[in-house]
């Protein structure tokens, strides 16, 4: 598990991030996703990839992701645009704990 600030750039007018397969993103981004709208008490993810990478932000509200390696499990609550989470390849994951008002996106 690894999380990290994203490249923040802002003024007066808001902030903006901006991310980059291969700079930001440490490693090609394939495809983007996102999650919002579940129902409360929803549980997403319960699966591992064999060999992609994930880069997860929550880019409103709040939610938690469980990630656990075979030998380590952590929790990490994610509930800021400005912090991205790496996710490894095998690393087995859990999504609860969403806000009313949430959006988590990914790339791949």
């Amino acid at each position: 598990m690894h999380d990290a600030q994203n490249p923040v750039r802002g003024d007066e007018r808001g902030k903006l991030v901006a991310l980059e397969g291969g700079t930001s993103v440490p490693f090609d981004i394939a495809r983007i996703y996102y999650l919002f709208d579940n129902v409360p008490n929803t549980e997403r993810g319960f699966h591992a990839h064999r060999a992609l990478q994930q880069w997860v932000i929550c880019v409103a509200g709040s939610c938690k992701i469980t990630l656990d390696d075979g030998t380590t499990r952590g929790s990490v609550m994610l509930n800021s645009a400005e912090i991205g989470l790496h996710i490894r390849p095998m690393i087995w994951r859990e999504i609860n704990d969403f806000e009313s008002r949430h959006g988590l996106a990914g790339a791949r």
